[in-house]
Order: C-alpha cells, then sequence, then structure tokens
C-alpha cells in the first residue's frame, strides 16, 4: 500500500508538472504569437504612413504655390490627427528669430489677436527664445500637455491669445539645419497624443520638410525675379521720361513767347499724367496776393 501510494503521487507530481510545462508553453506561445501580430500590425501601419507620406509629398512637389502647399499640409493634419490649430514658422537667418507664415486660426478670434501673434518674432538665442529656442538647437520637438508657467513672453503671449492649453512643437529640418518649425494645438481644449501619434506627426513632419523648403525657395525666387523685373520697368519709364522731358525742353525753349510756352506746358501736362484741370498763379509783390494769369 505505500509503494502503490507513493507510485500514486509519483504519477500526479509528474503528470502535474507536465501540465504546468504545457500551459507555460501554451502562455509563452500565445504571448509571442500576439507580440508577433501587434509587430505585424505596427509594421504595416508604419509601411502605411510611409506610403501615405510619400504620395503626399509627390502631390506638394507638383504644387507650385507655396501657401497651397501649406494649406494642404494643414488640411491633412487635422484630417489624420485631428489637430485643429496650427502655426508655421520660418526661420530668418539674418535676425536670428522665428516669424509667423501661415496658421489657421479659428474665424471666431479677435482679428486683433490674430494680428498680435502673425507679428511676432521669437528669438531663436538668449532667455527670449523659451521652448521654441530649445527646439531649435536641440532639433528635436517638445510636447506639452498642460501649458507651462516657464514659458517667455513672446510664448505666453501666443498661447493666451489663442487660447492654446496644449503644444506640440515640431522642427523642419533639412540637411540638420532648421529652417521653420510647426506649433500643434487645439483651441480651447486639449491636445491629447499618445507617443505613437507624436511619432506619426514628427515621421510626418521629416517626410514635407524638403517639399515645403523647396516650394520656399521656388517663391522666393520667382519674389525676387518680380521684383528685378519691377524694377528694370521702372528703369525703362524713368529713361522714357528723361527722353520726353528732354524733347519737351528742347520744344519750349525754340520760342520765346510765354503764352505759347504755356500751351505746351499743359498738354504736355494733360498727355502725360492725365490732369485736366491746370491753374496758373502769380504773385502780385505790391499787393502781396495771388492772381490768375492763365
Amino acid at each position: 500500500p505505500v509503494f502503490l501510494l507513493g507510485a500514486s503521487l509519483l504519477v500526479h507530481f509528474v503528470i502535474y508538472g507536465l501540465y504546468n510545462g504545457m500551459t507555460a508553453a501554451l502562455a509563452a506561445a500565445e504571448t509571442e504569437t500576439e507580440q508577433s501580430v501587434m509587430a505585424m500590425v505596427l509594421a504595416e501601419k508604419a509601411r502605411f504612413e510611409v506610403e501615405a507620406y510619400n504620395e503626399f509629398s509627390r502631390k506638394l512637389n507638383s504644387t507650385e504655390s507655396i501657401d497651397e502647399v501649406i494649406d494642404q499640409i494643414f488640411a491633412y493634419i487635422q484630417e489624420n490627427f485631428n489637430i485643429e490649430g496650427n502655426i508655421l514658422y520660418l526661420y530668418d537667418e539674418k535676425q536670428d528669430k522665428l516669424y509667423h507664415y501661415k496658421s489657421n486660426f479659428p474665424d471666431s478670434f479677435a482679428e486683433e489677436d490674430v494680428q498680435t501673434v502673425r507679428e511676432i518674432r521669437i528669438p531663436m538665442h538668449g532667455e527670449e527664445g523659451g521652448i521654441h529656442s530649445a527646439v531649435f538647437q536641440k532639433r528635436r520637438y517638445v510636447y506639452f500637455l498642460r501649458i507651462r508657467d516657464s514659458l517667455t513672453h513672446f510664448e505666453k503671449t501666443i498661447t493666451d491669445r489663442m487660447q492654446i492649453k496644449s503644444i506640440l512643437i515640431v522642427p523642419l529640418v533639412v540637411r540638420d539645419r532648421v529652417f521653420g518649425m510647426i506649433d500643434f494645438s487645439n483651441y480651447n481644449r486639449p491636445l491629447r497624443l499618445t507617443r505613437s501619434d507624436i511619432d506619426s506627426i514628427r515621421a510626418f513632419c521629416e517626410q514635407i520638410a524638403g517639399a515645403v523648403q523647396s516650394s520656399l525657395l521656388i517663391h522666393e525666387a520667382r519674389e525676387a525675379q518680380r521684383h528685378a523685373e519691377e524694377a528694370r520697368r521702372e528703369i525703362e519709364e524713368s529713361r522714357e521720361e528723361i527722353r520726353r522731358l528732354n524733347q519737351f525742353s528742347r520744344t519750349i525753349n525754340a520760342t520765346s513767347q510765354l503764352d505759347v510756352i504755356l500751351d505746351k506746358i499743359f498738354s504736355y501736362i494733360r498727355e502725360h499724367y492725365g490732369i485736366e484741370g491746370i491753374w496758373l498763379q502769380f504773385i502780385d509783390s505790391d499787393n502781396n496776393e495771388l492772381y490768375t494769369y492763365k
């Protein structure tokens, strides 16, 4: 009986050990399967995002208007990340400051508040730069679920005027140089983002940075060309004006009759400047008054 009892206990012990081993193996297999599935889902999500960003970048590169490019970016952000407020800042290298380039403020905001934010220039070095300066120098994003009291005067003005509760600031970097950054926020409500959300937004900004900079360079080149053409046109107009005046001077110098000279002057003014009413007065020094001559 003792032998049988011992054998029975041994069998139960072996079965129990085998059961625990199988349970642990099944649990490990399930965990490994879940991890594999999760990894596949994340990989598929990342692949989809990359393809979407590439397609969006191609769309941006085919658009010549910089304002249209920015509008498409803001619309994409709102649609895919449910973020309603965006401010694009560009870096002015000469002044070492960020300046407002474009934003999508609600129509309900007071024009005075909007104009104040648009006119702000944020220094990139020194104590006045604050969070934006840190993002610029470290080339890394910053996310605050709640706005901190340590903001600089410039940043506090922006968050107060725009009623911003949370903020995500992402730099736009090309060839290790920050040429701008985007402030992401919601108005009157917090901006709640997961780490995955932030990674997606950061990847999106990395993908579009080149397209944005290219559009800006094209825009600047066209503006420079337009200014050059305007300057060239003004020079040609000035040359033509000088030529006409020289010709007119020779014409009026060919006569000594005052009325003839005045008639020619009045005709010249009407023809070239579109002025119809001309009134010539002389000074009567004896009576200290003006009198009409012609």
